[in-house]
């Protein structure tokens, strides 16, 4: 096999001139441009010059200082050294110099010219690159530009890339300039293997454990032809005589090929199975490109004379036109509907101003430095940051003046963070930055360990307990041992799709693949599967259930979705402007809801032919009042957006914070008042609620152990290793335990039993998926089966009042048609109308929101409900004879997404009793109950209050007084049937049932926020608001009710608050790493701008959901599509400095990764937990055009965004609330 040239190194006497050299740079014309600011089509092309780009990792190590092997291949890029001349590599970083100047090479394929600079002087290139060259009197250049300074020795080869902390990276090299090693301050080393001057391995070395081969690459001649990673097999790439990639073929066999023209351009492009085929067409006269896709839609790009792309027009002509300058920033984007945004950049390249479409700005204020000093929102707020000598982010100071401060070590890494009321956490790093200790402020330390890549495999907690973390080569996370010693095991292909996951009882399931790493199906451990289709752009088309059934998806020329039907044959079609905002949305019934938007973006009208509801917003874009005839919603905000007041038709609740943004202090519309406490962990200690104080102990986990009352009333409960609760004892103040409770688990952490002081022990029993098949009491049996896809198909339980339900059921499509003795109908839109039973008939009214707004129930009596505008039901009301009298009427109050109070009026109005319900903080999981009486107009008195015990996910079991008298006991069938008549009463109980669940006794179902629940059959009345992003079943409730819940009737949620290895891992290193490095944070609002792009209505659904833990800012950031899988991986625990957890997020299948970050990763911590503090109870910013949903306390913000708001286009980052940056393959 012919070799290449071998790279002739600099002589002793000093570098040949740049002309003279292989591959020389000075030949080349100087490209400025990143390929982060190339605008490309198909997988990918350069849609400016034609020219295919692919980028590829192929080693990354977690520090604070990121250490990551890359590399680039350009078809019209001829200047590589260690890869070949078509591939630019972190080891292709070099200079050249000549007569003319000093020439560089970056890695990412970037090429600057400079001028010769003269020693201790500075130059800069000629084509605008914000870099500095200098030169040393040793001979040394020096490249500064960013946080990264790049040293290059006497003989032009990369010596060192440092930041300025003092973190390195040092190039070893041989005497002939040959690569050797590259070494990281934080005891990382990549050896280097070389033959004939191109690299042939590179492997993990000096660490203990040995040498382990990363990747080895193949060549015929200089050429790349074989890149093999540590599963053996090879990704494959021909080229033509040119040089070029013509094709590649990956680990898996699929193939992608490239078709150029005489000019070098790719003109048509060819994936297996007909994926992602297309065409280019080229226009140079007059700089315009045309991309035909393979299903022959054509989008057309106009350019200006530096390549940048000034119009894109869809294939329904819709055109976004953008203004840039020099330096690729965008200075002006104008979308399809005339919506103009402007960036306002100071000499330095630091963005200064964004002008907003409606004229309002956001500001950015600037040191001499170039450092961020202040924030200006557009209604005047202002948020500081302060540093240190070194530029480390000393202190931030947020719009209402509370200050959190910093420490670091010498390597620039936060060892301690002391928040705005004196509590300091500190932090114990290794070498490479990484965490390795965490103490909080009250003493308590949680241990980490990390591999030979900085991936965390192992936490201590400071209980004892121990989790362990295992990694392929490639940073798949290969098994999680839990502290019990259970293991989960994951296999991979060799492109790193997920192939098996067996869980802790070894249950496997596995997934099949399609083109293009898609998942065509997934196939569960009792051999049923799920199957999925896509259009040749990779567009999610159908889902086939476990029954056969069919969920067809249908797109515009654009890629919008424009229709869907589900499995049951109900069709919804969509309609979206020329800026790809929804419209319109017409659903089985014929039924139309049209939106209507402002100048930024958010919804400001939604009529649906009933009612048309509107929605006013501040300068801030935060939500000020929604109003729909019937009732209007008002919020009062603080300095820091945080809902100070909210106020639903004259009720109020109202909310105080303290400068952690933690709510201390709510006041519910009948003046009730309640109080908490928060240790320095940021934990609840203490609620004040109806004249008495509950106290909450709890463990160095954060776990509650004992609940206590001044009467000396005690719940006292006990954890497994697990973080499962092993038990709960209510102790009279008599000492007297008045109730005991104890749960037994299998190794997949599934409810195998109870023990229950009150109502007798229970064993359950499940099939391979986890669903119970069968409750075992003392004296009474539960039984349940279920079809494959997991409708019941027979149920039973006791009952002593009604068992026209018990039996078989039957199902037309997924929605139920008969349960035992009774039949149910439902309309075209698959909701519930009709449910007959032997003893009579139930008919059921819906509005257009599929809202449930009337019953008639068999005795002729009607109960009518009535919602706001965001859906929450406000009352419920019973009707006299006459269909129009109000006999009795319900009203309820909302603190966000949770019913805090609710009152009772009789037929002449007056009210009768109030309950007030008060919650841990950041869950659905209730407290307390207390019942008011009102003595005259001015004055409510506390009649009752109790203690809510709750079960293992928040379930209320007992209602317990202060002297341990035991009120009401729950006793219900697996899916939430009461065993007996007693229910919730005025008097006697509460109504509150599983999670985010009310229980209206007029019909015997739980409504469930989004929709109404019945125990009966374990199902909803009405399809999921969100499709199939629930899950495969739109109507079913959960798998299994002990260990998930859906407090809002959207999607299931666990006890853990996570649902998968993965998002507890992404939780671990969250919660530990609290760094933040505060670079140029010019892009907190510099990425704003990017957002303003042309949104296009699409399957896709995003999720935000953020936390404040113990102020730890998590986040997840996400986009999925359907029921496609997803997974999401820790790419950087600690190495960012910012404490804003980076995650990225693999779409599977799909060609493009996007990695994300919840907030900006240059916000400060303060901006990050203000805004999770302000998300309560709805919140719409800028021109993100999103809504925001917060949960009542400020430890969490979920940001839902579906297809009646505005879903987004996948493969368009920038649009969202949070900037997206390119993903790696």
């Amino acid at each position: 096999m012919p070799k290449g040239p071998k790279p002739k190194g600099p002589k002793p006497n000093g570098p040949k001139p740049a002309s003279t050299q292989p591959n020389s740079l000075r030949g080349q014309n100087a490209n400025p441009r990143s390929p982060k600011n190339v605008r490309c089509e198909k997988d990918p092309i350069d849609v400016s010059t034609g020219q295919m780009v692919l980028a590829q990792t192929d080693a990354e190590f977690f520090a604070a200082l990121p250490f990551v092997f890359e590399r680039t291949h350009f078809s019209s890029y001829r200047t590589g050294k260690w890869f070949g001349p078509s591939w630019v590599s972190t080891l292709d970083q070099r200079l050249e110099a000549d007569a003319d100047g000093v020439s560089f090479a970056a890695a990412d394929g970037t090429l600057q010219h400079y001028p010769h600079p003269a020693p201790g002087a500075w130059v800069t290139s000629d084509r605008g690159s914000q870099q500095r060259l200098g030169r040393a009197d040793d001979g040394r250049y020096v490249l500064l530009g960013g946080e990264r300074t790049l040293v290059f020795n006497p003989l032009l080869a990369l010596e060192s890339i440092s930041d300025r902390n003092g973190n390195r990276i040092e190039f070893v090299h041989d005497e002939s300039g040959t690569p050797l090693e590259i070494r990281h301050s934080g005891e990382y080393r990549i050896r280097v293997e070389t033959t004939d001057g191109l690299v042939t391995a590179l492997h993990s070395t000096g660490i203990e454990g040995g040498d382990v081969e990363l990747m080895r690459y193949r060549y015929e001649g200089d050429r790349l032809t074989e890149v093999i990673n540590a599963s053996g097999r090879p990704l494959r790439f021909d080229y033509d005589q040119a040089g070029r990639i013509a094709g590649w073929t990956d680990r898996n066999g699929e193939w992608y090929r490239y078709t150029y023209d005489h000019l070098g351009r790719c003109v048509r492009t060819e994936g297996s199975g007909g994926f992602l085929t297309g065409t280019m067409e080229y226009d140079a006269e007059n700089r315009i490109t045309w991309s035909t896709d393979s299903l022959g839609h054509r989008t057309t790009f106009h350019m200006n004379e530096a390549g940048q792309v000034i119009k894109e027009v869809d294939p329904l002509g819709n055109a976004v036109v953008s203004e840039w300058d020099a330096a690729d920033r965008l200075l002006r984007r104008t979308d399809a509907l005339g919506r103009t945004i402007r960036n306002d950049y100071a000499a330095d390249g630091n963005l200064l101003a964004i002008t907003r479409p409606d004229g309002t700005q956001l500001r950015c204020e600037y040191d001499d430095s170039g450092r961020p000093v202040a924030y200006i929102e557009a209604d005047g707020t202002v948020s500081r940051c302060e540093y240190d000598e070194r530029g480390n982010l000393a202190a931030e100071t947020d719009a209402a003046g509370a200050t959190t401060r910093y420490s670091y070590d010498e390597r620039g890494n936060i060892t301690g963070i002391t928040d705005a009321l004196g509590n300091t956490s500190r932090i114990d790093r290794n070498a490479a930055g990484l965490i390795v200790a965490v103490t909080d402020p009250k003493g308590a330390t949680t241990r980490y360990e990390h591999d030979r890549f900085g991936r965390l495999t192992t936490v201590v907690y400071p209980i004892g307990g121990v989790r362990r973390f295992g990694w392929t080569v490639g940073g798949e996370l290969a098994w999680a041992q839990q502290p019990d010693g259970t293991t989960e095991r994951r296999v991979y292909d060799g492109e790193g799709n997920l192939r098996e996951n067996t869980d802790e009882l070894g249950a496997t399931t596995r997934t099949e693949l399609t083109h293009f790493d898609l998942v065509s199906a997934e196939v569960r451990p009792d051999g049923t599967r799920l199957e999925y289709g896509y259009d040749t752009e990779m567009r999610l088309t159908s889902v086939t259930n476990e029954l056969g059934q069919v969920w067809r998806y249908e797109y515009d020329a654009a890629g919008n979705l424009v229709r869907e039907t589900d499995f049951n044959g109900v069709t919804v079609t969509y309609r979206v402007d020329a800026a790809g905002q929804l419209v319109e949305r017409i659903n089985g019934v014929g039924a139309v809801t049209r939106f209507g938007y402002d100048l930024l973006g958010n919804v400001v009208q939604r009529s649906n032919g009933e009612v048309t509801a509107t929605f006013a917003y501040s300068e801030t874009g935060q939500l000020l009042e929604a109003a729909d005839g019937a009732t209007r919603v008002t919020f009062q905000r603080d300095p820091l957006g945080r809902v100070v007041a909210e106020t639903i038709n004259g009720r109020t609740v109202r909310s105080a914070f303290d400068p952690l943004g933690r709510r201390v202090r709510r006041w519910t519309p009948s003046g009730a008042e309640s109080a908490w406490e928060f240790d320095a962990n940021d934990q609840p200690v203490a609620l004040h609620t109806a004249g008495r104080t509950m106290r909450f102990e709890r463990d160095p986990l954060g776990r509650e152990v004992r609940l206590s009352l001044a009467s000396g009333l005690l719940v006292d409960q006990a954890w497994t290793p697990m973080d499962q609760l092993r038990s709960q004892t209510v102790v009279a103040p008599s000492g007297r335990p008045v109730q005991q409770r104890s749960y037994a688990y299998r190794a997949d952490g599934v409810l195998t039993g109870l023990q229950d002081q009150l109502t007798g022990p229970r064993s359950y029993a499940m099939d391979q998926t986890g669903r119970v098949t069968a409750v075992q009491g003392a004296g009474w049996t539960e039984r349940y089966a279920y079809d494959p896809a997991g409708n019941l198909s027979l149920a039973d339980w006791p009952t002593r009042t009604d068992g026209d339900q018990l039996g078989e059921r039957s199902y037309r499509g997924i929605a139920v048609q008969s349960a035992g003795h009774t039949r149910y109908e439902h309309d075209a839109q698959g909701r519930l109308v009709l449910r007959q039973r032997p003893s009579g008939t139930w008919r059921y009214f819906w509005d257009s929101e599929d809202r449930l707004v009337g019953v008639l129930r068999p005795d002729g009596s009607r109960w009518q409900y009535r919602y706001d505008p965001f859906g929450r039901r406000i009352a419920k009301e019973r009707l006299g004879p006459d269909g129009t009298t109000v006999t009795e009427r319900v009203d309820f109050t909302w603190d966000g997404q949770e019913l805090v109070e609710q009152a009772r009026f009789d037929a002449s109005a007056q009210q009768g009793r109030v309950l007030v319900w008060d919650y841990e903080p950041g869950t659905f999981r209730p407290l307390a109950q207390r019942e008011r009486l009102r003595r005259s107009p001015q004055e409510w008195v506390d009649e009752r209050f109790h203690v809510i015990v709750s079960d293992l996910l928040g379930t209320p079991t007992e209602l317990v007084d202060d002297q341990g008298g035991i009120a009401w006991v729950h006793r219900t069938s697996l899916w939430g049937n009461a065993f007996h008549d007693g229910g919730a009463t005025e008097t006697g109980g509460t109504p509150l049932r599983f999670p985010g669940q009310y229980f209206d006794a007029e019909t015997g179902l739980h409504y469930n926020f989004h929709r109404y629940y019945d125990p009966a059959t374990a199902r909803y009345l009405s399809p999921d608001p969100i499709g199939l992003e629930a899950g495969p079943n739109n109507y079913a409730y959960v798998t299994n009710p002990h260990a998930w819940s859906d407090p809002l009737g959207l999607a299931p949620c666990n006890g853990k608050g996570w649902n998968s290895t993965e998002q507890f891992q992404d939780y671990v290193n969250k919660k530990a790493d609290r760094q933040r490095k505060k670079d140029n944070a010019k892009n907190a609002i510099e990425k704003v701008a990017n957002q303003f792009r042309r949104n296009n209505t699409g399957v896709a659904v995003h999720i935000l959901q953020g936390e404040n833990h113990g102020g730890t800012a998590n986040g997840l950031h996400a986009y999925t599509g359907g029921a496609l899988p997803h997974d999401v991986n820790v790419v950087n625990t600690t190495g960012n400095p910012n404490k804003v957890h980076q995650i990225d997020y693999t779409r599977i299948g799909a060609n493009n990764t996007k990695q994300s970050t919840m907030y900006p990763a240059n916000w400060t911590q303060d901006q990050v937990l203000a805004h999770i503090a302000s998300s309560h109870p709805a919140k719409f910013l800028g021109p993100d055009y999103h809504q925001y949903f917060g949960k009542s306390s400020p430890n969490q913000v979920l940001d839902y965004l579906h297809g009646d708001m505005k879903p987004i286009r996948v493969d368009s980052p920038g649009n969202t609330a949070y900037p997206v940056r390119p993903g790696r393959r």
